[in-house]
């Protein structure tokens, strides 16, 4: 199937059973409280068969507390270059459960720790 852009919308265009249908992501969240997860996608006219779709599709056997669609347009990613500008080095240690002390009241030692730690990296 190939796919064809209309106002930056994919949509389906040499299927028959596809053609002028929307992509819509589906997340699913199992249990209240939980995370939404993603599931798949579904094609659909508008928004309400495609949460009827998701539903037959992805919720039907198995628990579901909540479906989230979102058209398959809205939906961004990030590069290499936007993630090194949030600086994924490992030279963040204090971030790490293992920088700190346990089983006492080290709030000073900690903040002196931290910083030379900050200033040995520079």
């Amino acid at each position: 199937m190939s796919l064809k852009s209309v106002e930056g919308v994919p949509v389906a265009e040499d299927d028959k059973y596809n053609r002028g249908n929307r992509l819509y992501v589906v997340f699913l969240q199992r249990k209240v409280g939980a995370p939404h997860v993603y599931e798949g996608e579904v094609w659909a006219s508008n928004e309400t068969l495609a949460l009827y779709y998701a539903k037959e599709q992805f919720a039907r056997r198995g628990r579901c507390s909540s479906i989230w669609l979102v058209p398959h347009e809205n939906i961004s990613e990030s590069n290499e270059e936007w993630a090194a500008a949030y600086g994924r080095d490992g030279n963040k240690r204090w971030r790490h459960a293992s920088f700190f002390t346990a089983g006492r009241d080290s709030t000073p030692d900690l903040a002196s720790r931290l910083i030379k730690e900050l200033e040995g990296q520079s």
